[in-house]
C-alpha cells in the first residue's frame, strides 16, 4: 500500500467548503471521485485544512493510501484530466508511510486579501472582499502583533480547545490589495476572518491597535469584528518537520 501526497489549488468560490459533508458540493468530494475513476479504489483523502464554504487555496495538501502503481507525476495528470476546472492537482508525491495531512502538519499560512479602492473589481471579486474606505495598514500591522504568541483565541474562533499559536501575523500593502498573512499551528473555525474583519476596523480608525490584545485577554467573541466573507480567503501553504515532504511543498 502506497501513501501518496498531493499539492491541490482551487477555486472554493462554488463549494461548501474542503470537507465532504452530507449536502453540497465539496473539494474533497470531487479529489476523491476523480480518484475512484483514475485508480478504479474507492480512496478516503484527507486535507490539511478544512477550509471555509468559498474559501479558496494554493497550496492545499491532500495524504491517501492507494494499492494503485501509476507514477506519481502521471497520476498526477490524469487526476487533472478528470477534475473540475476549479480544482488542480500541482504536485503528486509518494511519503513516508507515517506521513498524513493534517496530523503531521505543525503550520499553516493563510491569507486574506483586501481590495482596497474605491470601484470593486469585475476580475478579481471571487477572491478579494472589497474595501473602499482607505485603510490604515500600518495600524492594522501593529495590531495583528499582538496575536502572536500562544494564546486562547475564544474571541475570534470556535472550537473546543481554543488556544492556539501564531507564529506570524502581518499586514502589508500591495498596490491596491491589503495583505492580512497569518501562520499558526492550528487555526478555530472562523478564526481568520474574525482577526481579518477587527483589523479592518483597526484600519478604518474605528479602534486602536492596542485593543486587539484585550479583545485576546477578554476571551469575550461579542468583541470581535464582524467576520468578513469567505471569498477572500486563501490557505496558501502547509508546513511539515518531514524533510522528504517539506522539499514538495
Amino acid at each position: 500500500m502506497r501513501n501518496l501526497m498531493l499539492v491541490v489549488e482551487y477555486d472554493g468560490t462554488d463549494y461548501c467548503g474542503f470537507q465532504v459533508q452530507a449536502r453540497g458540493r465539496t473539494v474533497q468530494g470531487e479529489l476523491e471521485a476523480a480518484l475512484r475513476q483514475v485508480t478504479g479504489e474507492s480512496i478516503r483523502a484527507a486535507g490539511a485544512g478544512r477550509t471555509d464554504a468559498g474559501a479558496h487555496a494554493l497550496g492545499q495538501v491532500v495524504s491517501f493510501r492507494t494499492q494503485s502503481h501509476i507514477d506519481a507525476d502521471a497520476l498526477g495528470r490524469a487526476l487533472n484530466g478528470v477534475l473540475p476546472d476549479d480544482v488542480a492537482v500541482r504536485r503528486v508525491r509518494e511519503v513516508g508511510e507515517k506521513f498524513h495531512a493534517r496530523h503531521s502538519a505543525v503550520g499553516r499560512w493563510y491569507r486574506y486579501t483586501i481590495l482596497n479602492r474605491d470601484a470593486p473589481s469585475a476580475l478579481q471579486r471571487r477572491f478579494v472582499h472589497h474595501i473602499w474606505h482607505p485603510l490604515d495598514v500600518g495600524a492594522m500591522d501593529q495590531a495583528s502583533q499582538y496575536l502572536v504568541g500562544r494564546h486562547d483565541f475564544r474571541t475570534f474562533g470556535a472550537g473546543g480547545t481554543t488556544v492556539r499559536t501564531v507564529e506570524r501575523a502581518c499586514c502589508h500593502r500591495d498596490d491596491d490589495r491589503v495583505l492580512v498573512d497569518l501562520v499558526a499551528n492550528a487555526f478555530l473555525t472562523g478564526m481568520v476572518r474574525s482577526i481579518a474583519g477587527t483589523l479592518i476596523r483597526v484600519g478604518m480608525g474605528q479602534i486602536a491597535p492596542i485593543e486587539v490584545g484585550r479583545m485576546l485577554l477578554e476571551g469575550n467573541r461579542a468583541l470581535a469584528g464582524p467576520s468578513v466573507p469567505a471569498k477572500g480567503l486563501c490557505l496558501m501553504a502547509v508546513y511539515y518537520r518531514e524533510a522528504d515532504v517539506s522539499e514538495y511543498l
